[in-house]
């Protein structure tokens, strides 16, 4: 049996169009969520590591810097199409 990744549920080609835009958006906001986190973590780090950051401190932070990237990948839920 073959799956098909993409299923247009109407006859218009056009809405193929809007979803390849909202699969580029959503990549983009991923990736920005990614790479945010892992630099937001990375700078928290060497601030724990060079005395800055008592322990609970950074454990705080860390969740804070989570909370935020999720939050900012939420944002992918809120994508409108251009062309619909």
């Amino acid at each position: 049996a073959e799956a098909a990744d993409v299923v247009l549920l109407v006859d218009n080609l056009g809405r193929l169009s809007t979803g390849m835009e909202i699969a580029r958006r959503s990549r983009r906001i991923a990736i920005e969520s990614v790479l945010v986190g892992i630099g937001l973590s990375i700078f928290a780090m060497v601030a724990a590591a060079l005395g800055y950051l008592a322990p609970v401190e950074g454990a705080i932070l860390q969740e804070a810097i989570d909370v935020a990237v999720i939050l900012n990948a939420l944002r992918a839920l809120r994508i409108a199409p251009s062309t619909a």
